[in-house]
This record gives structure tokens, sequence and C-alpha cells, in this order.
């Protein structure tokens, strides 16, 4: 995939909170930054200052944010904003600084959000969330490459000099090795080799599946772990888990997994033309088969018809 793109309802847009992980907010997060440069729709700019920033109501916040939101990022196709939906946008801005969908740690408080980068993340994370109506579906749609849509195993083939390898059952991979980056990868494999609902499996490395996401307004990609077939009744579409096993999760892990939750598989799936997909964080690395297998039954039950 490409990236993404909004199919925007005509008259308003809605949100589910629910979608959305925690935003920490602390200091590693702030780093550096001092000032911010905030422009509206309409008016000149001007600039913030930490005593400025300290200042700010949850309000005023709301509606900086959701001036850059329209300007930036709520366009048409010819990249006008579309400025009808700006006070949607405040609603939705305001109700998440509300929510606990926000943590402040380490003294930070609200109105760093409106460091340029920050502003820009924390858009980026509202647009994966939103809906076309109220507990209706994700606007967020997939952009293809072009030039190459699809990618394949059998086009996998590379040398390495990693030691850590995992020779994989032949009917289940037709990759000689599955290179390990670690022992719970390599643990993770064995399981594969071994649960009755993996039909094929293969590690992320030179495959080229790479999805793109946003970190402090720069544009990323993000490599998961594992891509795992399940088996499924005959005649059934395919199901795909994406699995990603993590211990330490950082900020950047989280926007990761936020992008794939809110962005990546909502799109693919709304595409209907590669089966159903899921993705899972496996943390709990001294035990991930309860994880595992509750991603393969919450994949399952999506899939099976009300």
């Amino acid at each position: 995939m490409a990236g993404y793109r909004a199919d925007f309802p005509r008259e308003r847009i809605d949100i589910d909170l629910s979608r959305l992980d925690p935003y920490v907010l602390d200091p590693d997060r702030v780093r550096a930054a001092t000032n911010v440069t905030m422009a509206g729709i309409i008016g000149a700019r001007h600039t913030l200052d930490l005593e400025h920033l300290r200042d700010q109501r949850l309000s005023t916040v709301a509606f900086h944010l959701a001036n850059y939101w329209v300007s930036e990022k709520l366009r048409d196709a010819n990249g006008e904003p579309k400025t009808h939906l700006f006070t949607h946008a405040k609603r939705i801005v305001l109700q998440w600084l509300r929510s606990d969908r926000v943590v402040y740690k380490g003294g930070c408080q609200p109105a760093q959000l409106l460091y340029l980068q920050l502003a820009d993340e924390v858009c980026e994370l509202l647009m994966g969330a939103l809906l076309d109506q109220p507990g209706g579906e994700s606007i967020i749609r997939a952009t293809l490459d072009p030039f190459m849509p699809e990618g394949s195993t059998i086009d996998v083939n590379f040398p390495t000099s990693k030691a850590g390898r995992h020779t994989p059952r032949a009917d289940r991979s037709h990759l000689n090795y599955i290179v390990t980056d670690s022992d719970w990868e390599a643990k993770f494999a064995q399981l594969l080799d071994e649960h009755p609902e993996v039909l094929a499996y293969t590690k992320n490395q030179n495959l080229g599946f790479e999805v793109p996401y946003s970190e402090q307004g720069e544009a990323r990609t993000y490599l998961p772990d594992f891509l795992v077939r399940l088996r499924t009744p005959e005649g059934s579409d395919p199901m795909t888990l994406v699995v990603e096993i993590k211990g330490y999760r950082g900020h950047d892990a989280a926007l990761k997994a936020e992008t794939m939750r809110n962005k990546w598989i909502p799109a693919v799936n709304r595409l209907g033309t590669h089966g159903r997909w899921a993705f899972v964080e496996l943390r709990s690395l001294h035990d991930f088969r309860d994880e595992f297998d509750a991603a393969i039954e919450a994949l399952v039950a999506a899939t099976e018809p009300a």
C-alpha cells in the first residue's frame, strides 16, 4: 500500500474514541520545542511561546488544533481545505481532549499539543478514528502502489549472515529459513509450525511489506514482524493476521499500532479484494499463545455473518 486517502462525508464527521489507545504526552515527546507558530484558515500567523501556552484554555487549544487539522489534513480532492467541517473538527478535538484518551505526565499540559510536530501527530491519529456517521464505518481508504499493488513470498531471495535462523515446516512456508532477530521471534515461529489454525506464514523480511505512518509530521514506514495466513472453511475469504512481537512499547510502537488498527487494516478490508485482515501485538513475550489465540478468535468472529 502506498498510502491512505479519506472519503469524507458531505456534511459532517464523527469519531469513535474507543478505537484509540491513550496518547501519552510526556517530556520525552515534547522534547526541545519552544515556540509554536499557528495559522488559522483565515487570518495572520501568530507565535505562541511557553508563557503563552501556560495560559491557554482547553477550548482555545481545541480551536488551534482544529484549525490545523482542517487546513492541513481535511482537504478535498483538489487540495482545498474543507472549511465547512471546522465546527465538527473542533467538537471532535475538544471531545478527545476531555476524554481519558489523553494522559499528561511530567508536568506537561494540553497547550503543548500545539507544537507543530505534535499537532500533526494528533491530527493523524484522529484521522484514523473518523467515521462516516455515528456508529458507521471508517472514512480511510487504501491507495495502492500502482507499480506493485500486490506482493508475494515467491519474490523473496536474499543472502544473510545472521545466526538466528528457524527452519519452518515445508508445508507452511516455502522459504528455507525464517531469519529471526530475537529468541522471541524464534519461539513464535515454532508456535506457528505447531498451531492447528495456521495455514502458512512468513517473516516480513525483504518481502516489501511496508506500512506508511506519520511521526511528528514526518512520513515513515513500518515493517511488522510476521504475516500469518489462517485456515478458513472451503469457499471462504482468506484471513491474514499481521503480527508484531513487542516487549518494550515506546512512543513509536504506539503510533505504529494505531496506524495498523485504525488506518491500514480498515482500508485494506474495505477494498474487499484481499480477504480479511487483522493486526495483533504480542506483548506477553514468555507466553504469547493466549494472545495469539484471542486474535484469531476475534478475526473469525468479525468475519462470520451476523
